[in-house]
């Protein structure tokens, strides 16, 4: 249950947070309010939930084994240096890649990121299968080259591309009069295929340091320990790293000078807190899965968003669907019932060779106690002739007979 929710989670909030980006832009295409102190606040809203959690799970633990709050909480975190140290790696890795993706959606299209983001599943799955963290088998291979080439099949498609991110009420559009709208068109044209091409490869870079992030923190969380760690706890470490790094990035580029007066509200409208909480829900959502689940099912979700996304988008910006999006929609479903298909079929072949393992051991079980019990009656046996020999070597050498 805790699988299924925290992937329908994620893949919920991936599909509305580029949207919800979109909608918090200006006419001119761009945020009023700082990307890093919405970064920055989207991680200090996740570390709030965590902290909250936390204390939540301590006020529990001591109501059912008494005590304090703070013994509780001491049990539940066990801090050590070197293990927060490690947490510094992909908290540095995801805040370079939350702040770039806010930069990519004020070039492209919400439909095209979402479209070409798709291509780190082709990442993890590689990069997974390279590290030993998961060999994928030949169906799952198959599914990835299927979401591949749905990918390329929307990037075909020029109505996505270049009419998605050249948006009607562009600037070059409204700043000239009729006698020069061929020329104004040209120009249009010619600043959308520029931001589609920069867009999207940002979008790779984005892609690969997802990648990178995605694969650290799952082995991180999932790292053996003494004894199991809350993830709240994992994760409020994270998010201690990430404030600070973000903090940090604000404060080196505001001007050289830090934020001073209203500048770290400024431009915030209704919509942009929106994109903070929802940025949140994505973060939380996503630790879940990389915990209960693995990497690739964290890039199936976007997968999912991708779908949902466009669909959206056809509602809200009213973009046309062409029949290559359609057949790419298509493809993208189909690969992802064939991956978590070939991965129930591996789970359920997995508890079936671990069930046929404990009835073997249970069945060999008697045989062993068996064995045992033989095992005792020759050692007794061999300590009961042992003493038989003692006993004829006592009388044979004894003081009687030697005199």
């Amino acid at each position: 249950m805790l699988r299924a929710a925290s992937f329908a989670g994620a893949s919920a909030f991936m599909t509305s947070s580029p949207l919800i980006a979109k909608l918090s832009q200006s006419d001119a295409g761009a945020f009023d309010f700082s990307i890093i102190s919405a970064t920055l606040f989207a991680e200090l809203a996740k570390l709030a939930f965590s902290l909250g959690a936390l204390l939540a799970l301590g006020a529990l633990r001591r109501h059912a084994h008494g005590g304090s709050v703070l013994r509780a909480l001491r049990s539940l975190c066990p801090l050590s240096p070197l293990a927060f140290g490690k947490y510094s790696v992909p908290s540095l890795v995801y805040a370079l890649n939350n702040n770039l993706v806010l930069h990519i959606l004020t070039l492209i299209s919400p439909t095209l990121f979402q479209v070409f983001a798709c291509l780190k599943t082709i990442m993890t799955g590689a990069l997974m299968h390279c590290t030993g963290m998961k060999r994928l088998s030949p169906l799952q291979v198959a599914a990835v080259s299927l979401l591949a080439c749905a990918v390329f099949i929307v990037s075909a498609d020029p109505g996505t591309s270049c009419a998605a991110s050249a948006s009607s009420d562009s600037p070059l559009r409204d700043a000239t009069g009729e006698g020069d709208r061929t020329t104004t068109g040209d120009a249009a044209r010619g600043h959308a295929q520029r931001n589609v091409l920069i867009g999207l490869s940002l979008t790779l870079v984005a892609n690969g340091l997802s990648t990178l992030g995605g694969v650290c923190c799952e082995w991180l969380l999932k790292e053996p320990t003494q004894r199991p760690l809350s993830l709240h706890w994992q994760n409020a470490q994270i998010y201690v790293w990430g404030s600070v790094i973000n903090a940090a990035a604000l404060l080196l580029g505001e001007a050289c000078g830090g934020v001073r007066g209203g500048a770290l509200l400024r431009g915030y409208s209704a919509a942009a807190w929106c994109l903070v909480a929802n940025n949140a829900a994505v973060g939380l959502c996503t630790s879940a899965v990389l915990k209960l689940q693995d990497n690739v099912a964290r890039v199936f979700a976007h997968g999912v968003a991708m779908v949902g996304t466009l669909a959206l988008s056809v509602i809200l910006f009213h973009q046309a669907l062409s029949p290559r999006v359609v057949a790419a929609i298509w493809v993208v479903g189909a690969s992802g019932f064939i991956f978590h298909s070939s991965s129930s079929n591996e789970l359920n072949s997995e508890r079936a060779q671990g069930s046929a393992r404990r009835s073997v051991s249970v069945a060999a079980e008697p045989s062993h106690a068996w064995a045992a019990n033989l095992q005792d009656d020759r050692m007794l046996a061999s300590a009961s002739q042992s003493a038989a020999r003692a006993d004829d070597v006592a009388v044979q050498f004894g003081p009687a007979r030697l005199l």
